[in-house]
């Protein structure tokens, strides 16, 4: 009797061990995580977006820290009555317009500080109106129902060819959960919710799946990094957008053409009947940008570099915009030699870095010089 009393105890005294052991591993891989790789997002956490029945989500109003403004963008308030003669410009795009650098840093801003520098006698104002995870009919319905109030004399779209048009060709909303987007195919359940918390749950969560996860890091920490740290997830979403680059692209790729032409030229008729003007700034993906990687993800899914023309997309948009007389400005080839000598985005989150933000908003400032002053 007492020998299988032994035994129970000894059982049950190793079965705590274990518990505490797993609580005791769990706990310090949670503390590295935040140490050395803390999954710190400036858009995707709890309570950052709103459900919004006509656009499927927004950015909530009033952010601390400066997030938002009372309207939702990452941006100061403005007033819906300009100041007298000042030329407004306001920026709709997803979360390269958004930004995952500092405020300051994202292009709206830098092509506000070169325009006030400019030597204009009048107030440039510049609004960062971008909303991540939209799609263009989205940026367009975000225009309409929030920004058009206040009265632009410029629209800037930044559009982002390795999302926009895979996403305008199969238009789906994200899901809003916690105030956090999620893929409406992979919602997380109510006990992975409780998880979000954890930046170790994050950061396994991110790695295997294509969710909104741009992270925060150091330039320094980018440049460390080398092409076998990409993860599958990160490369899985290249091998996607490559698609576009695609020479025969699937179904899905010309019908994100055909609606994205259709949208924008409707976008540029409405606009120019309020008289206000749209200028287009093209935001190539990273797999057209990089070399190394384009080659990785031709490796990695065997697909044949031959059959993709990376400069595809910007061409065809290019001509369009050129031929319905509306400015574009495409920075494409300017990202491709910097990128040669240091990173011009976040490494693996296909986003800009400040440096990405910094090219693209001096590339738009004399573009928008010269429409500034023909409307003055």
């Amino acid at each position: 009797m007492r020998s299988g009393t032994n035994k129970k105890r000894r059982w049950m005294f190793r079965m705590i061990t274990a518990f505490f052991a797993v609580v005791v591993g769990l706990s310090l891989a949670e503390v590295a995580v935040r140490i050395f790789n803390p999954q710190i997002s400036v858009f995707a956490g709890r309570g950052i977006f709103l459900l919004d029945e006509d656009l499927g989500h927004r950015v909530r109003p009033n952010l601390p820290d400066e997030g938002s403004n009372s309207i939702g963008f990452r941006d100061r308030e403005f007033s819906l009555k300009k100041e007298e003669d000042a030329f407004r410009i306001a920026v709709i795009g997803d979360s390269f317009t958004f930004g995952i650098v500092e405020k300051a840093d994202v292009f709206p801003k830098v092509l506000e500080r070169e325009l006030t520098d400019g030597g204009f006698p009048f107030p440039i104002e510049v609004m960062n109106c971008g909303v991540p995870a939209y799609n263009t009919h989205q940026e367009i319905g975000h225009y309409k129902k929030f920004v058009a109030q206040f009265s632009p004399d410029l629209v800037i779209l930044g559009f982002f060819i390795g999302g926009d048009i895979l996403e305008n060709g199969e238009p789906t909303w994200f899901r809003v959960v916690d105030g956090e987007l999620t893929d409406p195919q992979d919602a997380p359940g109510r006990l992975a919710r409780m998880f979000f918390w954890s930046h170790a749950y994050r950061l396994l969560r991110g790695f295997f799946s294509s969710q909104v996860h741009a992270q925060e890091g150091t330039e320094e920490t980018e440049t460390n990094k080398e092409p076998d740290d990409w993860s599958p997830g990160f490369l899985a979403i290249e091998n996607a957008r490559a698609s576009v680059c695609d020479k025969d692209p699937h179904g899905n790729v010309r019908r994100g053409f055909r609606a994205t032409e259709k949208a924008i030229l409707t976008f540029a008729k409405e606009l120019e009947e309020d008289g206000v003007r749209l200028l287009v700034l093209l935001i190539p993906d990273e797999v057209q940008v990089s070399d190394d990687l384009f080659s990785r993800v031709m490796e990695e899914f065997s697909g044949n570099p031959e059959d993709y023309d990376r400069d595809g997309p910007n061409k065809r948009l290019g001509s369009l915009l050129e031929e319905n007389k509306i400015p574009v400005v495409d920075p494409l080839e300017e990202l491709r030699d910097r990128h040669r000598v240091e990173p011009v985005y976040k490494f693996g989150d296909t986003h800009w870095n400040r440096l990405g933000n910094e090219i693209a908003g001096k590339a738009l400032s004399e573009p928008v010089k010269k429409i500034i002053r023909s409307r003055r």
